[in-house]
Parts: C-alpha cells; structure tokens; sequence
C-alpha cells in the first residue's frame, strides 16, 4: 500500500510539472523562473519578490500610523488644561515627594535537629560554569551550530575567497547558509559542503538565493561537486537517520581542531579522515 501511494504521488507531481509553464520573474534585479499552473492571474512576481514588497508596504503603513499618533499626541498636550509631563502647572505640583521604605527581607533556613531541611527555595541547588557538553540535546545542537560550525564557515571563505558572499560574489560575508535548509534536511546541518558564507542580504532577505547559490557552486569548486552534493541529499533524505548526542560532540570537537589550526575542509570525506584523528587522540 506504500508503494502505491508513493508512485501515485509521483505521477501527480510529475502531471503538475508537465501542466505548469516556466515564467521568469519581472522584477529588474531578480533573474528567477518559477512554474505557473496556468490558472488564474497570471503572477508578475515570484515569491521571494512578493515577500520583499509586502514587507516593505507593512514597514510604511506602520511609519505613516506612527507619525500619525505622534502628532496626535502633540495637539492633545497643547489643548490639555494641565499641559504636559510634571511641573509648576501639573497636577502633581501640589503633592510633596515621598520616598518609600523598602523593608529587607531575611531570609531564615529552617532546620531541626541540626538536620536541613529542604524547602522549594533551596532544594535544586544551581549549577555554575556547567560545559556545553552537558546542555540538552536540542540545546546542544544550536549551540553546535551557532557557536561552532557557523564561526567556521565564515572564516574559511574570508580567508580562501576574500570575503565575498558565494551568491552574488559582491557582498561581504555576514552569515553562514544553506544550500539545503535545515528545515528539509536536518541531517545535512554540519557537512561543510553545504554550509558557505554569505551575506544578510542572500541568506535572510532572499531566502538563501538559491540561484545565485548554485552559480557560486559551480563556478568555486565545479559540477561535479554540485552533483556530488544532490546525491549526497537524496542518500540522506532515503535514510532519515539523526545524529547522536556523542556524534555531535565529537563533530564540535574536529571543527574547534580545524578552526584552530587553520585548516579548511570543503567535503564530508576530508572532515571524517580528521574526525577519526580527533577520536583517536
């Protein structure tokens, strides 16, 4: 029953995509295509550009209503009887300031018998200088990938390729992005070959740039690695496996070597011939 409701999903897309109609993007600055199903409106924009102008209309209806209120805000303190903020002609003018005694609070560890007993205050006492070795599992892997794996990534291409964003080739590096989102493949987050540095403007404002993303690719390291990077995201959307809590330390730890020493890995396979070193030493 599986296999029948894959091959029908299958063919399902495969109609949509035969149906649908490549459009290229009107926008001067955006070069995108995306299939059209030849229904309805026929849309001028592709979703990335549609986003961005919706974004910027919200950001001057929320300018426009701000000033609005500010001004508001003006004619009610010139018309007020009181005027405005505290003073001679305020009604708290009259009102003498009092300063208000704020009482100590002791506290009394209660014990009986020369015996602790423990209360809900000073039952779990708090851990100091706990390592990020002992976080949870899900707090572990952000701070893997935030505080380790990313710092990386951006130093190895400020020093290889002078600072320059691996999609549009002129901005400065600012980020470290994904050609293959964590969201779709979570297994994927920490191979270098799909980690690159880019800038704000690629990677949060364009949603990575995917266009500009697989140009950069191949123009860097050529279509075969490219190639080798699909394959390598089919291998694990088939095998759906997650990482365990070991394996995510022991990455931490080859890539904290490598930043270290200044060494720069650009495949899976030459990070796991330095991960097996790591593990051995």
């Amino acid at each position: 029953m599986g296999k029948k409701k894959k091959n029908k999903k299958r063919n399902h897309m495969n109609t949509v995509i035969k149906e649908s109609v490549l459009i290229p993007c009107t926008e001067p600055d955006c070069e995108t295509e995306f299939r059209w199903n030849g229904k309805g409106i026929k849309p001028k924009r592709c979703h990335v550009c549609e986003n961005r102008i919706a974004l910027e209309r919200q950001h001057k209806a929320a300018k426009k209503y701000q000033e609005k209120r500010r001004k508001q805000a003006i004619e009610r303190s010139k018309n007020s009887k009181y005027g405005s903020g505290r003073g001679k002609e305020s009604i708290h003018a009259n009102y003498p300031k009092t300063k208000t005694r704020i009482k100590k609070q002791i506290r009394v560890k209660p014990q009986v018998h020369n015996f602790e007993v423990r209360t809900e205050t000073n039952a779990l006492p708090k851990k100091k200088g706990r390592s990020w070795t002992e976080l949870p599992t899900n707090q572990l892997i952000t701070y893997v990938q935030l505080k380790v794996v990313n710092p990386y990534i951006r130093k190895r291409d400020k020093d290889v390729y002078d600072n320059h964003c691996i999609s549009c080739n002129t901005g400065r590096i600012e980020e470290a992005g994904h050609f293959y989102s964590v969201g779709s493949t979570p297994e994927m987050r920490f191979m270098p070959e799909d980690i690159h540095g880019q800038c704000h403007h690629c990677n949060s404002l364009l949603g990575s740039n995917p266009k500009g993303y697989n140009k950069g690719l191949i123009a860097r390291h050529g279509q075969r690695y490219v190639h080798e990077l699909h394959k390598l995201h089919a291998e694990c959307q088939k095998s759906n496996t997650k990482l365990l809590r070991n394996e995510i330390i022991e990455i931490a730890n080859t890539y904290k070597f490598l930043s270290k020493e200044k060494i720069w890995v650009f495949t899976s396979e030459e990070f796991n011939q330095y991960l097996n070193d790591v593990e051995r030493a």
